[in-house]
């Protein structure tokens, strides 16, 4: 069964690659590439979660968990440009945060009572976190050059009366919009790929209207902790972009 798994996955990669080879699509290099990784990420996850199922550990799954929301902040703070040691933690603490707050809700819902121990903890708050650390990376760049390259409106508003949570309230507005839009724009790919997961839950004997419910749920969860996350992760970076006198910091 293995076997005609293997070969089917290879005949299916091949008709794109033989269609962009034969009408010589430049494209060709970064699509290979493109369908390695995925492939060498699909395989990472699953040997990560056979080794955690196998160990069938609560602290470890939520260890896991940790960890991982961890490298995916300095990742992404890394692709955003910020300084990776000033912005690692209220990244993290907000993704954390989202991810066991929505994560633990989603789960309950979907599983009932014994779903905060249950296994599927790991990729189902891992699904969560790669669309958190997108998100809030997105929304922690808007805040963070607003105040960097746009400080003489912060310092007009403080002279002009303005208290100094009023001055920030534009950036951080500005951030939170960014945020709106990066999430619904990742909302509409997931749309597709909650097709997929629908499917897929069907195959796997689950009935049509219990994997619906199941599916809006999961999408609901995407969503919510998304805002969550980055709104955390504000209000936290908040405290690390001022000194004591309001100032910005360098």
């Amino acid at each position: 069964m293995s076997t005609l798994i293997i070969l089917t996955v290879i005949l299916l990669i091949v008709i794109p690659i033989y269609i962009m080879y034969h009408f010589r699509v430049m494209l060709l290099p970064k699509s290979i590439t493109g369908v390695a990784i995925n492939i060498a990420m699909l395989c990472l996850m699953a040997l990560v979660c056979f080794y955690l199922f196998k160990w069938d550990s609560a602290a470890l799954y939520y260890f896991a968990i940790i960890v991982f929301a961890v490298i995916m902040s300095a990742v992404t703070i890394r692709r955003s440009r910020l300084n990776v040691v000033c912005y690692i933690i209220p990244t993290s603490i907000g993704i954390i945060a989202s991810s066991l707050i929505i994560g633990s809700l989603a789960m309950y819902a979907i599983l009932g009572g014994e779903s905060l121990l249950h296994k599927y903890v790991v990729p189902f708050n891992a699904l969560l976190i790669i669309n958190m650390a997108s998100v809030t990376g997105k929304t922690l760049y808007t805040y963070c050059s607003g105040l960097r390259y746009h400080h003489q409106l912060y310092n007009f508003l403080l002279g002009n009366g303005a208290t100094h949570n009023e001055a920030v309230d534009y950036f951080f507005r500005r951030a939170v919009a960014r945020a709106t839009a990066v999430a619904t724009r990742n909302l509409s790919g997931f749309i597709s790929l909650s097709v997929v997961v629908f499917v897929t839950m069907m195959l796997c004997g689950i009935e049509p209207f219990t994997a619906l419910t199941k599916g809006i749920v999961i999408l609901a969860a995407i969503y919510s902790s998304a805002f969550l996350a980055a709104i955390i992760a504000l209000w936290f970076t908040r405290r690390y972009s001022f000194d004591r006198y309001s100032g910005l910091k360098e």
